[in-house]
């Protein structure tokens, strides 16, 4: 864990620019927060992206996801369009915790119908999680599957995420977790992402050593199509993990 004024906007290549290339630079903020930006992060666009976007991350978490009735955390909700055509429209049961801005549940509220099922929490993730902990590990939570696509590469400060993860995952859970290959998606050279709501993109290695460093133990590694949209677009690397 490190406190947010310990981070490296300039990788040092260390935990405290969490282990990304040396001269890479972050994003200052967390600029998909609605509170740092000026307009809607679902906007139009990324409204109609959404049934698209990391949908073979789904696919990959259907077989964990469909396979028992035990609940579910999605951390990075969104609109819950793929949720509900890869798993709520092939059965799936059980609690899901659905964790996002207030505005992804509005406007998934517009265009999916929202189940019974469905708890959704909105929360900060780079605030303290305490609460959000407890509630999680109370006797009436049986998480065996945690999902989180194309979040962390959003987060000035992950640590809080990934300890909110270790402190709520079991044995047993399932931890799936993706984000932008950096060096399939802008090139090796690259030194900085080009997309203001990346924060900062890592490589394979780079992000291996990142959940290495939280005791993470990694069960598989895919590198996935980025989005339906189009073809040939394997830039998303997918990280099957447990807690030690």
């Amino acid at each position: 864990m490190i406190s947010t004024k310990e981070i490296k906007i300039k990788s040092d290549g260390t935990k405290n620019s969490f282990f990304i290339k040396k001269g890479y630079e972050s994003q200052e903020r967390n600029n998909t927060l609605n509170a740092n930006r000026s307009s809607n992060y679902w906007d139009f666009g990324r409204i109609i992206n959404s049934a698209w976007d990391q949908a073979d991350c789904y696919r990959y978490a259907q077989e964990y996801v469909l396979n028992n009735f035990k609940d579910v955390l999605e951390i990075g909700c969104g609109t819950l369009v793929k949720q509900n055509k890869f798993f709520f429209e092939k059965g799936k049961r059980g609690k899901f915790y659905c964790i996002d801005q207030e505005a992804a549940f509005q406007t998934a509220a517009q265009i999916v119908p929202i189940l019974k099922n469905i708890q959704p929490i909105v929360v900060d993730l780079e605030q303290n999680l305490d609460d959000l902990i407890k509630h999680l590990k109370s006797p009436d939570v049986n998480l065996k599957t945690i999902l989180c696509f194309d979040v962390i590469e959003h987060l000035y400060n992950p640590c809080e995420l990934l300890r909110m993860i270790k402190e709520v995952a079991k044995k047993d859970t399932e931890i799936i977790i993706s984000t932008p290959e950096r060096d399939l998606k802008r090139g090796k050279d690259c030194m900085g992402s080009n997309k203001p709501e990346h924060v900062r993109e890592w490589n394979q290695k780079e992000f291996a050593k990142l959940l290495e460093s939280f005791e993470f133990e990694i069960k598989d590694i895919q590198i996935m199509n980025d989005t339906d949209a189009k073809e040939n677009c394997k830039e998303t690397m997918l990280f099957r993990i447990n807690i030690r």
